[in-house]
């Protein structure tokens, strides 16, 4: 099976499209994280950001952004064509596998050149436009997220919200919504509520209980994981109560546990089988990586048995598989039904699984994003719980311990 280095696909560029306070640059982030998770070169092109390079923190944006003033929209032109020239040569010359443009693009005329373009140079496109007519969910971006760019460091928060507005109001004469027939496009609308789709295409890898002895609760004996199992909800549920003290409604769930098939994950959720509120899931997805004819032995032992095998694995540990064995790669291709549950999911989520599983999914929600070479030497320690908590920027991470 071909992985995205050594498959013939070409490179995607996609395209975002859409109002400001729309969602645009969450859903970039979070489509970056993805990407990088899986192992492909990824890389966010924000018009706004080459913005603040070529012409600086440019104050009250109504000046920057107004159609009658020739010079500004000569500025954003400029602007808009050195950021995506940059995409252009990161995909065809820079061996990169998916680049995200992350802008308005709100005319027909621009979505024609920028698709043109992408033609020409051999780079498939997909265009993801972000719509929202809730005006509190527009509100709330605004005021979370937007007025905290560097734009408006120094600009009191309301006069910044009223100014944010103006700016929406000066883009909204230029904005036609993408029903061009010849484009790959998703519509987003009102944060997922409704998806439309058209002219999809392209390519997803797609792919197909054993013993790890680095995975830290297989070293504990049954009392041990017992114990530990006592120590785990304790440190759990009072997070949870820190978090939401008031929550004392006995038909809402406070905490969904996901535990792999193996024995002792199981035996490490049992002292929440109890819990009011909390409801134990095994999940067969959360099974340790297959190390196929290596199975049970740990790096220590596959090396002394087949030391040529080893070293190939410690030149590429990412994409190695040991035979009949499963790659990380191949590992964190089967996670991605976990990760999208997890991304929908609204209550707390504690998982309970083997070491190379939480390595992959540590992976795609840290709040540092890491070479994919980095994921199969990540490690956690048995003494603390990792509370990773999803934000407008990406996740904040605090270590729970185990007291």
């Amino acid at each position: 099976m071909e992985d995205c280095k050594t498959s013939s696909y070409l490179p995607i560029a996609i395209i975002n499209v859409g109002l400001p306070a729309r969602g645009k640059t969450h859903s970039t982030l979070a489509l970056k994280r993805y990407f990088t998770w899986l192992g492909m070169d990824s890389k966010i092109f924000n018009v706004g950001e080459y913005r603040r390079k070529l012409f600086g923190i440019v104050g009250p944006l109504d000046s920057m952004f107004d159609n009658n003033n020739e010079q500004s929209k000569k500025n954003r032109l400029e602007v808009s064509k050195l950021c995506f020239k940059d995409l252009v040569n990161y995909l065809k010359n820079e061996n990169g596998d998916v680049a995200i443009f992350d802008g308005s693009n709100l005319s027909k005329s621009i979505r024609k050149v920028l698709h043109d373009t992408l033609t020409q140079n051999g780079i498939e496109s997909l265009f993801i436009e972000y719509i929202c007519d809730i005006e509190s969910l527009v509100e709330e971006n605004i005021r979370k997220v937007k007025i905290n760019s560097p734009d408006y460091i120094k600009m009191p928060k309301e006069d910044a919200v009223k100014d944010f507005k103006k700016k929406i109001d000066t883009m909204l004469p230029s904005y036609e919504t993408i029903d061009e027939p010849n484009l790959s496009f998703i519509k987003l609308i009102n944060s997922g509520q409704r998806i439309e789709t058209n002219n999809l295409r392209g390519y997803l890898p797609d792919f197909d209980d054993h013993n790890d002895k680095g995975d830290g609760i297989r070293k504990l004996n049954v009392d041990g994981i017992i114990e530990y199992s006592k120590k785990l909800h304790s440190a759990v549920m009072r997070r949870i109560n820190e978090i939401n003290p008031q929550n004392d409604n006995t038909t809402n769930t406070k905490l969904i546990v996901w535990t792999s098939p193996s024995q002792s994950s199981v035996q490490a959720a049992t002292a929440f089988e109890n819990e009011i509120n909390v409801l134990l899931r095994k999940r067969m997805m959360l099974k340790q990586r297959n190390q196929g004819i290596f199975n049970g032995l740990n790096p220590d032992e596959i090396k002394s048995k087949n030391p040529e095998e080893y070293l190939k694995y410690l030149e590429n540990p990412y994409y190695h598989r040991y035979p009949m064995a499963e790659s990380y790669y191949d590992l964190s291709t089967r996670l991605e039904a976990i990760i999208l549950d997890l991304e929908r999911e609204t209550s707390n989520v504690l998982i309970i699984a083997p070491s190379s599983v939480l390595r992959c999914l540590y992976a795609y929600f840290a709040p540092v994003s890491f070479s994919h070479s980095v994921i199969p030497s990540l490690s956690f320690s048995t003494s603390n719980v990792i509370e990773l908590t999803p934000g407008a920027y990406g996740c904040a991470e605090k270590k729970i311990p185990l007291v």
